[in-house]
């Protein structure tokens, strides 16, 4: 019984040391699906980006339109913070393979599939899909927000809490990146260019179970709050004192 007590205590420790900070994305001429995830169209192919998760996973799927083989150039296509490129391709990356094909008796047949590519030229049949997700949009809790703020309401476990959010236009948001996306199709090459960037966040010591978050136009950063650490130091203190007192 103690000890089940105090792992109990540990987790709360833990837990109380831990503060999220969650963000809302919008970008330049893209629409968005139901999934809230941002869809780029054009005659050749669908685009679409979802960026939901910890610390920002950049998931692109792209589909083939047409009825002629297409391909992806990742090594010449790019994930753009300011002046600095970082490429799509990786030599050990992962791609989810996702294939659509007329059949005699029905209209389409999918397989899933994921393998491991050294390639960096993707090749994406007529009719089917690649994903690709390799990078993250961040790895830091930004802890120099420097914005307009107001209270807000939002959901958490069904019931409506006030938060403190911050505003960002897109010349001064803290988030702001571009997509760059090299494509192939009968020899020639032509490329895509789509600007990301934030335009609102609020923090909260609340974990992403707790808020109707999983939409394709958010993410969210785990950090550490010095406040958490000492107030859950010492409420863990008292607990332990009251069970060691309780347990003589």
């Amino acid at each position: 019984m103690r000890t089940i007590l105090l792992l109990t205590i540990i987790v709360v420790l833990i837990s109380s040391c831990s503060k999220f900070q969650y963000y809302s994305l919008a970008a330049d001429n893209l629409s968005k699906n139901n999934k809230q995830e941002f869809i780029a169209e054009n005659d050749t192919c669908r685009i679409t980006y979802n960026f939901y998760g910890e610390n920002g996973p950049i998931h692109i799927s792209i589909y083939n339109k047409t009825d002629k083989p297409l391909q992806v150039d990742w090594k010449k296509s790019a994930i753009i913070f300011g002046e600095d490129a970082v490429s799509y391709f990786t030599p050990d990356a992962k791609i989810d393979g996702q294939i659509e094909k007329p059949f005699y008796k029905s209209n389409y047949s999918s397989i899933n599939a994921t393998i491991s590519s050294p390639e960096s030229m993707q090749f994406i049949p007529p009719r089917t899909s690649i994903s690709n997700r390799n990078l993250f949009i961040l790895s830091a809790f930004n802890k120099n927000t420097i914005a307009e703020s107001r209270r807000e309401a939002t959901q958490m476990n069904g019931a409506t809490v006030k938060v403190k959010k911050y505003q960002f236009k897109k010349d001064n948001s803290p988030i702001n990146f571009r997509s760059y996306i090299t494509l192939i199709i009968d020899g020639s090459s032509f490329s895509v260019d789509h600007r990301f960037y934030a335009t609102d966040m609020f923090e909260a010591g609340a974990g992403p179970d707790n808020f109707p978050v999983n939409q394709g136009d958010k993410f969210y950063l785990r950090g550490k709050s010095g406040y958490g650490k000492v107030s859950g130091i010492v409420a863990g203190i008292g607990l332990l004192a009251v069970i060691y007192a309780a347990a003589q």
